[in-house]
C-alpha cells in the first residue's frame, strides 16, 4: 500500500445495521470538550495524520499516517492497527497489527504515545462475546480508573463531523 492509498478493509465489512447510535468521541489533549464521530454511518473509518486518506485526522508526529481503523461486522465493532510504529492500545493493551480486537461498550483507544483518546459508545451488547478475534477466553478488561475517566465522554450530544483537529 502507498502512503496515499487509503487501507482497505476486509471483505466482511459492513454498515452497522441496527446500532444507530454507534460513536466515538475523540478527546484531545487540551482541556477541549470532546467531538464525536458517527460510527453508526459508515462502515469503518481509518484514523491516523494524512488528510485525504483517513476519515478522522489527528495532526500529531507520534500517530502514523494511517494509524489504525475501526470496523463494523454483522454483529460486532473491531479494531485494526494498520502496522503503525507506536501501536494502537485498546484499553492499554497494545493491539497485534495480525489480530484485530473485537470493542466492548466504552472502549478507550489510544494511539501510540498521544495524549489523544477515543472512546467507542453505542456496541451493540446482544452480540457481546469473546473481546479479541480468535479468543475463547474473556478477552480485554477495562482499568477501573480509564472507565470512569472516560465515561462522561461516551454520553456526549453529536457534533457535525470535522475532518481535522
Amino acid at each position: 500500500m502507498s502512503s496515499d492509498e487509503k487501507w482497505r478493509p476486509p471483505t466482511w465489512c459492513k454498515l452497522p445495521v441496527g446500532r444507530p447510535s454507534l460513536r466515538l468521541a475523540i478527546q484531545p489533549p487540551s482541556p477541549a470538550a470532546p467531538t464525536t464521530f458517527e460510527l453508526s454511518r459508515t462502515p469503518y473509518v481509518v484514523l491516523g495524520r494524512q488528510s485525504g486518506v483517513c476519515d478522522v485526522v489527528v495532526s500529531e508526529l507520534d500517530i502514523s499516517r494511517q494509524h489504525t481503523a475501526i470496523v463494523s461486522s454483522s454483529g460486532a465493532t473491531w479494531v485494526f492497527d494498520l502496522k503503525s510504529t507506536l501501536g494502537t492500545f485498546v484499553d492499554g493493551v497494545r493491539v497485534d497489527p495480525t489480530k484485530p480486537v473485537r470493542c466492548h461498550e466504552g472502549a478507550v483507544l489510544s494511539l501510540g504515545k498521544s495524549s489523544w483518546r477515543f472512546v467507542v459508545s453505542g456496541v451493540d451488547q446482544r452480540h457481546a462475546g469473546p473481546a479479541e478475534a480468535g479468543d475463547a477466553g474473556g478477552g480485554t478488561k477495562r482499568k477501573p480508573a480509564e472507565t470512569a475517566q472516560f465515561a462522561t465522554l461516551v454520553h456526549t450530544k453529536f457534533v457535525p463531523r470535522a475532518r481535522q483537529w
